[in-house]
């Protein structure tokens, strides 16, 4: 994704128009190879004639690149502007360090605010991917430990119930509900439903075992006979 940044200027050809078309061609991503890249690939050719960049990251991982891939210069030798940048970690992501080097054979005092000028929005572009990305990421955690709590308070309610219709203790009521669930292959949560709605629970035929005398005493559980074929 690129961000749009309004050049003022009516000449398109002139030196704050290409770094300003530079800048947006920056791609935007939370791994700063890929923005760095786009840096390198994308950007210094509008506003330079030869540029390199290496990016290294906390986790050991290390990547260079550099524009145009063979070179061999004529003439005066250009002049290298090198930028070193460094970001700290953030959030779920591993803090970075890197340099960029920017060649220019027509020297200009402003050189050094133009290469500074990109690196910083390469930077910007990682953050914010990564702000972006990790924003969507604790939002589905705060949805999915949403629906589980409500989960929890619905099996809560179901276990309660049961206790205090059919007399079973806690851990009774618990495994009551489990094994109807695990019969039926029907989630916990629907089970939990059913019982909050009618105020008891169906058994299917055969759920309580022989080892279980306590589940099988007790009279006021629904017991549902199995289906007969055809």
């Amino acid at each position: 994704m690129q961000t749009a940044i309004e050049v003022t200027s009516d000449e398109p050809n002139t030196s704050l128009s290409r770094v300003m078309q530079a800048a947006n061609l920056l791609v935007r991503s939370a791994e700063p190879a890929v923005v760095f890249d786009s840096l390198v690939e994308l950007g210094a050719p509008l506003v330079c004639d030869a540029a390199a960049a290496t990016v290294s990251e906390e986790d050991g991982h290390m990547h260079a690149t550099r524009w145009p891939a063979f070179s061999v210069h004529r003439g005066p030798q250009p002049e290298s502007v090198v930028t070193a940048f460094d970001a700290p970690a953030s959030g779920d992501y591993v803090g970075y360090h890197g340099i960029v080097s920017l060649q220019f054979r027509q020297q200009d005092e402003g050189l050094p605010f133009v290469a500074q000028l990109l690196v910083e929005r390469a930077m910007a572009n990682v953050e914010q991917a990564r702000l972006v990305a990790s924003a969507g990421h604790h939002k589905a955690t705060a949805e999915h430990l949403e629906r589980a709590l409500s989960s929890n308070r619905e099996i809560g309610v179901a276990v309660g119930i049961l206790m205090a219709n059919h007399q079973l203790t806690d851990e009774q009521a618990s495994e009551l509900l489990s094994r109807v669930s695990q019969h039926n292959n029907r989630r916990l949560r629907s089970i939990a439903l059913d019982v909050a709605r009618a105020g008891s629970i169906e058994l299917p035929q055969g759920v309580l075992d022989t080892d279980k005398p306590g589940l099988r005493k007790r009279r006021r559980l629904v017991s549902v006979p199995a289906p007969k074929p055809g």
